[in-house]
């Protein structure tokens, strides 16, 4: 048992929610803000953005940890096409495996799982075993043995009972999530990787208590832009008072609004649909497309999907053209077919970032 350990058990300020007057103005500008993110847009189109915000994600948490991904090599690392250059390599293979972590998280927590709890050891062990595999292979460390020091049992049993979002009320649960993140970083129980694994519980904990159910706004983005020293604030040996302590639960809702203000921005219906029309003019300009392209692509926007057959009558174009146009479309990622393969939905790639999310 580590002397960090020791004096963590003693320090009764941190097992308990930080109060202030700026602490419930915060939290009351983030359930309202978080509520309409994203509700201007049709669920389909909102469905495409959640998985373009989660290889968003990836890649912030990617710069977090000092890992340097190039957006122009993300759409090759979605399929498995790494570089040969080791470090980058390595990387990459990262970036891949912390996005597809990402997937798997929402699909438990999507799959009528309200009774899971994540603020207890298990759901926390689960969290490690499918980050870091190798970790629990052979004769390394087992899936159990991550908590097994005697004193963690009642480091554990605090942390469940003032953070788990499932005891707290109404608001009170969005200073657990700034309250959890921090305790969580500062207990450090993880053996790899200790911050990436944090945040994936921070992404649970905002998805439990209903402030980015979508993934509509990136954590570690937020994170990498915090006004804070965050990373050295968090590598000080010593813990905080209680008024240091919601000083800096304070900072941290104060990033997450920053980033649920920005990401309303950049996905508000009509700044979105100026820059898909701009990126169509500007792709028609340099002849790749039809200037009907613009048509196409605001149609798919905002009605979600569209039938194959009716690229001819948005367009205008005859059916040779709108075939050729559509499949065009859907070769570049503009668009993609749906799972049946009768309709086409609007695609968010990195390729397109530049155009429709400059500043993201």
């Amino acid at each position: 048992m580590t002397p960090l350990f020791e004096r963590l058990i003693q320090i009764k300020s941190l097992f308990q929610l930080p109060r202030s007057a700026y602490l419930d103005d915060l939290t009351v500008a983030i359930s309202r803000q978080a509520s309409i993110l994203g509700a201007s847009l049709h669920p389909i189109t909102r469905q495409a953005l959640t998985k373009f915000f989660i290889e968003i994600e990836s890649y912030y948490s990617s710069l977090v940890d000092g890992h340097v991904i190039a957006l122009k090599d993300v759409q090759q690392v979605l399929k498995k096409q790494y570089t040969l250059d080791p470090l980058q390599r390595l990387f990459q293979k990262e970036y891949h495996d912390y996005m597809a972590l990402q997937i798997l998280l929402n699909s438990v927590l999507n799959d009528s799982r309200p009774d899971i709890k994540i603020c207890q050891v298990d759901f926390l062990n689960w969290l490690c075993q499918k980050a870091h595999p190798q970790l629990f292979e052979g004769a390394r460390l087992k899936q159990t043995d991550i908590f097994k020091e005697d004193k963690m049992v009642s480091v554990w049993y605090h942390f469940d009972k003032a953070y788990d979002p499932d005891k707290l009320q109404g608001l009170s649960k969005i200073v657990g999530f700034a309250a959890s993140h921090y305790v969580l970083t500062k207990i450090h129980p993880f053996f790899h990787n200790h911050h990436e694994i944090v945040r994936l519980f921070s992404r649970a904990y905002a998805h439990k208590i209903n402030i980015n159910r979508d993934n509509l706004w990136s954590l570690s983005r937020g994170l990498l832009n915090y006004h804070f020293n965050y990373a050295a604030t968090l590598s000080k040996e010593t813990f905080p008072n209680f008024s240091e302590f919601t000083h800096l639960c304070e900072g941290f809702l104060e990033m997450t609004l920053d980033q649920i203000d920005f990401s309303g921005k950049i996905l508000d219906p009509k700044n979105l649909q100026k820059k898909i029309s701009n990126y169509g003019d500007k792709m028609a300009k340099a002849g790749e497309f039809n200037p009907q392209i613009v048509y196409l692509l605001n149609a798919v926007f905002f009605q979600g999907e569209i039938k194959k057959e009716d690229v001819f009558s948005i367009t205008g174009l005859d059916l040779k053209a709108a075939e050729v146009m559509l499949s065009r479309c859907i070769e570049k990622g503009l668009l993609k077919v749906d799972e049946l393969g009768n309709t086409v939905r609007f695609n968010f790639s990195m390729d397109t970032i530049e155009y429709y999310f400059p500043n993201l």
